[in-house]
């Protein structure tokens, strides 16, 4: 639903209904709002991003900060593949951290290098899998953070999850993950 401000005039006589919308309006406008994968999404042998839970409307000319936590469990035949869809002529500034599958050996929960990357708008963020197992039970997290700006055609904010490399071993996007969001101009 788009909000637009309304703008009043000189003389204009304003009543205690139209002032409590608009100051209603705005400040429901600028909450923090949370979105939540509710089921798993399981992934084998394909590259292709595939759409998520985790969206919402977005207006045209907005500006929205988010803050992303992904979860899910990969292979290190497989990995976790990750990105954004948003409208035409939308950009973003994002921060992301995640999990390198360069220290698989070490064993599973035990930690490895981790990546903390600055991407450019639109790039799909690969990180590892390091569950030897199929399907792989251990739960990765992914964390993706920055600011949405969006042009001049509305429409949807949304994640869309994918296999790293395409493999028979699963890729499990995890219905935990979540995003906050909030519009901020």
């Amino acid at each position: 639903m788009a909000f637009a401000p309304r703008t009043w005039v000189v003389g204009e006589i304003v009543t205690a209904s139209q002032l409590n919308e608009e100051i209603r309006d705005q400040f429901n406008a600028r909450q923090v709002r949370l979105v939540e994968q509710m089921t798993d999404i399981t992934i084998t042998t394909n590259t292709t991003p595939q759409p998520t839970d985790l969206a919402w409307d977005v207006d045209a000319g907005g500006v929205y900060y988010y803050w992303a936590s992904l979860s899910y469990s990969a292979t290190p035949n497989s990995d976790f593949r990750w990105n954004w869809s948003l409208p035409a002529g939308s950009g973003s500034s994002r921060s992301i951290v995640g999990f390198d599958p360069a220290n698989a050996a070490a064993g599973v929960g035990t930690g490895g290098a981790v990546l903390l990357r600055r991407p450019a708008p639109g790039t799909q963020i690969i990180i590892g899998g390091k569950d030897n197992n199929n399907p792989p039970g251990d739960f990765r997290m992914g964390i993706d953070q920055g600011v949405i700006t969006i042009g001049a055609t509305p429409g949807t904010a949304r994640v869309q999850v994918a296999q790293g490399a395409s493999h028979a071993e699963q890729t499990i996007f995890r219905a935990q993950s979540t995003v906050l969001y909030q519009r901020i101009g």
